[in-house]
């Protein structure tokens, strides 16, 4: 029971709690700095767009800017010259889902990392000697490449306080509890950061030790920081959740949620305080039971925002008139010209990264791959990263399978400069049908390695372009010897066959490539476009026959050559035209060809050729598919591919893609002119259609295809992304 003294207490506290209420809704005088403070809140956050277009549509000069997770987000864009009608049209037309996928989107990774993007069921990174599970949280790589295109204007800036409107923003630091106010390096890292929402999106290293996640953890709603920056009238924003009823307490979620809520509402109560004018999104937003994660309600997110405002309004016209009245002493500046060089006296923050398996500095990698032709496979990953250098990355994979393959690389930036030098090795042993004329020969063991060395840089986020020295190997040996051999052919006494034939190619590669398909498979959008070439210097060939009669050798014949200079170029294009939600038309282009001689084709006849046929592609770049043959069903010198694919989208993950293909190329026979002029000897057509469908395991699907060129229907059918 409360006695006159409590009362007394009770009601001398209410007395201060109104008058201090009283002073704060108060718009001091005109010429004081109006900041603004923008409250986190998830989806819930855009609705602060309603309080930044009212602040133009009225002429409210702003002095500084103060925000957590969305609100920094948008607090951020706002103080570099974003509008808030433009901030409107971007949270209508963004895609959030892609922005919030777990896994970062395949196109939002640079090319030189997509080679093993993806390719993985399950990545552990290796943190203080010690094997870490993986996060299952959303990396926010796509959310940080979207922030870094919006703040390229400003990425010379390192001092927020230098933008147009000085900006500062929070993260938590849950290595010791402490509040990290973030206000100078990277804008785009810091604006991800302050949306690092625990449990959500993978948290940000900075330096060795702190590890940042959204600054709501401690204090969602920073107006002290906002008064700290020099503002005496504060206009605020607040669009974070308020204690749940106990009416609506049926679940566990929400009892986990009620349980963590209590200080950090009380502490954004207390914050309100400070706020001259104070806008209350939460109260429209509560009504629509809209929450964080509701990114698919946009418009009505930003209906309720409009909501909040008008009922502020007649505050803000009265700031407004008083700026205008005081007329102050300089005119605001065109956005261009309030951005200032960048401050080369700030001491720089350490360096601040994802923390993820894919930044990890140790990360064991693995997964699988079937197909009903090259049989089951088990792929193992080990990536290091800066352990040998600074911005390094070391990678070693391997497929161990029947056809086993090895793949090596190390990529390293070159000091002071935007290129990396890069050394990487692979090899494969591959046992499969090799096909001449149209029809099953034998089965060979085919022997492919190559090694390179040199130096690439990315042009931007999706270009690639690279020089290098190469050297390629490739070998074919007969799964079973000549002398083994005269069963399949009874009428004849005398036969001839390949022991083994090498060629040995050194040379230097060439590459460039962009790349913005959405996936490496069963792609919806994007498309790619790249140019191969090899000039190959003193190629050595051999060529080892054996004619057996009766089964009993008769002649050994060992053919060597060295092949005189010639280039080898391989162009693919591929583009995804939308024609509706779920249909889109899916054109390939590809042509190669080698550039040669009479003589040069006789000695290297069917080695170094192009192999046409499969439905995926191979490491080996050699190998072109052509749905309805197998993988190198067909060789040839030169050759040109028109392939058409429809994609029909049934649902997000679910694909049926009918496809039809057109080849023309030089076949096996040795003419009398150039490769380029014998493209047209054979033309060989195909009809198909895809099943696909994307699950945790990787793209499984199933392609049922008819070459004209094959009396067999082909039916491939894969799970996973291949080595």
């Amino acid at each position: 029971m409360f006695n006159i003294k409590n009362h007394f207490i009770l009601g001398l506290f209410l007395i201060l709690l109104h008058a201090q209420l009283a002073h704060a809704q108060t718009i001091q005088p005109q010429n004081s700095a109006v900041g603004l403070c923008l409250s986190g809140g998830g989806a819930r956050g855009l609705a602060h767009i309603a309080l930044l277009k009212a602040i133009d549509s009225l002429g409210i000069k702003i002095d500084y800017i103060a925000g957590t997770s969305m609100g920094g987000i948008m607090g951020g864009l706002y103080a570099i010259g974003y509008s808030g009608k433009q901030l409107d049209s971007m949270a209508r037309n963004t895609d959030w889902t892609r922005l919030f996928e777990v896994k970062t989107p395949y196109d939002e990774v640079h090319p030189d990392e997509q080679d093993e993007y993806g390719h993985y069921i399950l990545e552990m990174p290796w943190r203080e000697d010690k094997l870490e599970l993986p996060s299952g949280l959303i990396e926010g790589e796509a959310l940080l490449n979207k922030l870094e295109a919006l703040t390229a204007h400003v990425a010379h800036i390192k001092d927020f306080s230098q933008f147009p409107i000085p900006f500062k923003c929070t993260a938590a630091n849950i290595s010791d509890g402490q509040l990290l106010v973030l206000d100078r390096g990277s804008l785009a890292m810091a604006l991800r950061t302050t949306m690092s929402i625990p449990g959500f999106f993978a948290p940000i290293l900075m330096g060795d030790s702190k590890i940042l996640v959204d600054g709501g953890v401690f204090k969602t709603f920073p107006v002290d920081v906002l008064c700290d920056m020099g503002a005496d009238i504060a206009i605020g924003g607040y669009t974070s959740t308020s204690l749940i009823p106990g009416n609506e307490l049926h679940s566990m979620a929400k009892i986990m949620v009620q349980s963590t809520s209590f200080s950090r509402i009380a502490e954004s109560d207390m914050q309100k305080l400070s706020c001259s004018i104070y806008a209350d999104f939460a109260q429209e937003l509560n009504v629509l039971k809209l929450s964080a994660s509701d990114f698919k309600f946009v418009k009505e997110i930003l209906a309720a925002g409009d909501l909040a405002v008008q009922k502020i309004m007649p505050q803000l016209v009265e700031l407004a008139r008083q700026q205008k009245e005081l007329a102050k002493e300089k005119p605001i500046k065109a956005v261009s010209s309030l951005i200032k060089p960048a401050d080369t006296d700030m001491i720089p923050l350490p360096s601040m990264d994802i923390y993820s398996s894919n930044n990890a500095p140790i990360a064991f990698k693995a997964g699988l791959h079937y197909d009903n032709e090259m049989d089951a496979g088990l792929i193992g990953n080990l990536t290091l990263r800066n352990i040998f250098g600074a911005k390094s990355r070391t990678i070693l994979s391997t497929e161990i399978a029947k056809n086993y393959k090895v793949r090596a690389e190390h990529r390293a930036a070159i000091s002071k400069s935007k290129f990396d030098f890069v050394t990487r090795a692979y090899f494969e042993r591959v046992t499969a049908p090799v096909y001449f004329y149209d029809l099953k020969y034998e089965t060979f063991k085919r022997r492919y390695f190559k090694f390179q060395t040199g130096i690439q840089r990315n042009l931007n986020k999706n270009t690639l372009t690279g020089t290098y020295l190469s050297y390629e190997q490739i070998g074919y040996k007969p799964d079973i010897r000549v002398s083994r051999r005269a069963q399949p052919f009874p009428d004849r006494d005398t036969i001839t066959g390949v022991v083994k034939s090498v060629a040995q190619i050194p040379g230097i590669d060439f590459i460039l490539l962009h790349q913005t398909l959405d996936q490496p498979m069963l792609p919806t959008s994007g498309g790619r476009f790249s140019i191969q070439a090899r000039f190959s210097a003193a190629t050595r060939v051999r060529y080892v026959n054996e004619t057996v009669n009766d089964g009993n050798i008769i002649n050994l014949d060992d053919t060597r050559h060295i092949v005189k200079p010639y280039t080898k170029i391989l162009v693919r294009w591929e583009r995804i035209y939308p024609i509706s939600p779920r249909v889109a038309l899916y054109p390939h282009v590809f042509t190669g060809f080698r550039l040669t001689n009479i003589q040069q084709e006789g000695q290297l006849d069917v080695l170094d050729r192009f192999n046409i046929g499969g439905a995926d592609w191979r490491n080996d770049w050699s190998f072109v598919p052509f749905a309805g043959n197998r993988e190198g069903f067909s060789l040839h010198a030169a050759f040109a591919s028109v392939q058409m694919a429809v994609p029909f989208n049934i649902k997000k993950k679910y694909f049926v893609i009918p496809q039809y293909a057109i080849m023309s190329g030089t076949g096996l026979n040795s003419g009398q002119t150039t490769p380029l002029l014998e493209i047209n000897n054979e033309l060989e057509q195909s009809i198909g259609v895809t099943l696909g469908l994307q699950t945790i395991l990787g793209p499984i699907w199933l392609n049922i295809a008819k070459a004209d060129n094959d009396p067999a229907v082909r039916l491939y059918g894969s799970i996973g992304l291949r080595f």
